[in-house]
């Protein structure tokens, strides 16, 4: 799996180009999200606009990547598609995570 990749002045742009964040791709998602991060990425949007499911092994991918921005950091969700963010309410991580309607607005919020 690759991820799709836009840098826009200090902010990443990655959006991975499955339907699925399951267990089958979950392992892979989180070393190239978990790198982007370590190669310094403070400021990093994640497009889910492909994404039609997320199951708990690919939610726990997104916690780890919001972990690992740490409190210097900042993770932005954006373009959920309704059954995904369906999953975000219903395990109330929807609190947790910065979730914005689409690119354009996390990159404007980010740019401030």
């Amino acid at each position: 799996m690759e991820l799709e990749e836009e840098i826009i002045e200090d902010i990443i742009i990655v959006k991975p180009p499955v339907k699925r964040i399951d267990s089958a791709v979950a392992q892979k998602f989180k070393e190239l999200l978990l790198k982007t991060v370590g190669d310094g990425s403070k400021k990093l949007i994640l497009d889910l606009s492909a994404v039609e499911f997320i199951d708990s092994r690919g939610l726990g991918t997104l916690v780890a990547a919001l972990k690992a921005t740490g409190s210097t950091g900042v993770l932005i969700l954006c373009q959920i598609r309704e059954p995904v963010m369906g999953l975000f309410k219903l395990t109330r991580t929807d609190q947790i995570f910065k979730i914005m309607d689409s690119r354009e607005i996390a990159v404007e919020s980010l740019k401030q």
